[in-house]
């Protein structure tokens, strides 16, 4: 798919779904939690490939989101000494 020449990014196939979801999450944490909007975990959306590279370079990345993506990847590890090791 293309626009004016330029290739748009495969997630907006999923337009929809993503901006329904993340309705609902805005709903459901600021008006029914309370909760600041910037600690919502929101779908971002790209319209090119290169808005989606460029958005995953560690240095684009929110300090916030970082801490998450290492939290997650964390919880993933299975050996205890690895994962004290990571923790520190």
């Amino acid at each position: 798919m293309s626009v004016d020449g330029k290739t748009l990014d495969k997630g907006l196939i999923d337009l929809t779904k993503v901006t329904t979801a993340n309705r609902d999450a805005v709903f459901k944490g600021v008006f029914v939690n309370g909760k600041q909007r910037p600690d919502l975990p929101l779908q971002v959306m790209f319209v090119t490939p290169e808005e989606r590279e460029a958005a995953s370079e560690v240095k684009n990345i929110k300090k916030g989101d970082l801490v998450k993506m290492i939290q997650d990847l964390l919880l993933k590890l299975n050996d205890e000494l690895s994962l004290e090791v990571y923790n520190e």
